[in-house]
């Protein structure tokens, strides 16, 4: 455990020093963002920035957008306003290929146009019948939805959904990512995480050390890049 630590510490130092190194002559400068500023709920669950340098702030009361000076607001309202989003809690945000960003909140998946800011909702977990677990972008930047059993792929041009990926028998799904050899990991409920290649078969299933801990993880394995 110590050395554990120890390791950890003299790699932080390390990056801290070569990061200072390099930007002696940049000092950095942070700014604090709260409700008082025009964010719409100080507990921020998802950051992402998009390519144009955008910053969005998902929290439990809506989507912030921030440009540097404002922030605009996107949130569930009447269905008959103009760029409502269907949830409020936000859980994720990422960019497509074409730029747009895609929001995941507890309602399932909305799309904000790259250009316009408009608002065109995506999956929805009333009408389809099957909850977002997770979303992630494919190696052509397509979203991929992760639900409790399944991985679909987001067809744009038509606005419909191909099924990828079907769970093993008594597996339960719960995160994805991509890595760099052109395959994926998928999180499992049951102590695994499954590596998947570009064909969407399962080529390795690794076992979590936590399975011998105890169940107070409740089998999740989590998976960030």
């Amino acid at each position: 455990m110590y050395r554990l630590w120890f390791t950890f510490i003299i790699t932080l130092f390390s990056c801290f020093h070569s990061m200072t190194a390099t930007t002696h002559d940049k000092p950095f400068f942070f700014q604090h963002l709260t409700m008082e500023d025009g964010l719409s709920n100080n507990h921020v669950s998802a950051i992402f920035q998009s390519k144009d340098g955008i910053l969005w702030l998902g929290t439990q009361k809506g989507l912030n957008c921030y440009d540097g000076h404002n922030f605009r607001l996107y949130k569930k309202r009447d269905s008959s306003t103009a760029n409502s989003i269907r949830g409020n809690g936000i859980k994720k945000i990422l960019q497509d290929r074409d730029n747009n960003i895609w929001v995941q909140h507890e309602k399932g998946t909305d799309e904000i146009n790259y250009i316009t800011r408009n608002v065109r909702h995506g999956w929805a977990h009333d009408s389809i019948g099957k909850s977002v677990i997770d979303i992630c972008t494919d190696y052509n930047q397509q979203l991929l939805i992760l639900c409790d059993q399944e991985v679909w792929q987001y067809i744009k041009p038509s606005r419909s959904y191909k099924r990828l990926f079907t769970a093993p028998e008594n597996y339960s799904l719960f995160s994805l990512i991509k890595d760099k050899q052109g395959g994926y990991y998928i999180g499992t409920r049951q102590y695994e995480v499954l590596r998947c290649d570009s064909n969407w078969n399962i080529t390795s299933r690794i076992q979590s050390a936590l399975k011998q801990k105890g169940p107070a993880n409740k089998g999740l394995v989590f998976l960030c890049v």
